[in-house]
């Protein structure tokens, strides 16, 4: 009987590595896809300041509505950071995590 206990007990310890093993992969990989998300946010924001300086270089004083309304569309773009993006479920991960929390 004893020996059941002992075999259930490392069976239990053995699955509790397992699962810390993946839990760390999982936040590895979500350091490492917050990291590049910085790092493409940065670049596009580098991008917009150079578009927009070369915007303000060629740009001249509108002679009637209509072209301010055109000049004002051409214009570029700040680009979206992640708070103002609409949000989207991230299924995949969020499933992949259930199944290895699961007991």
């Amino acid at each position: 009987m004893n020996h059941l206990i002992r075999r259930r007990f490392r069976a239990e310890q053995r699955a509790l590595v397992v699962r810390r093993a993946a839990e760390r992969r999982l936040e590895q990989e979500a350091r490492r896809k917050a990291k590049e998300q910085a790092a493409t946010e940065r670049e596009q924001e580098r991008q917009f300041r150079a578009a927009w300086v070369e915007y303000l270089s060629r740009r001249r004083v509108p002679r009637s509505e209509y072209e301010a309304w055109v000049d004002e569309r051409r214009a570029p773009r700040p680009p979206l950071s992640r708070s103002a993006q609409p949000a989207r479920p991230d299924r995949p991960a969020s499933s992949a995590l259930a199944a290895v929390l699961r007991p």
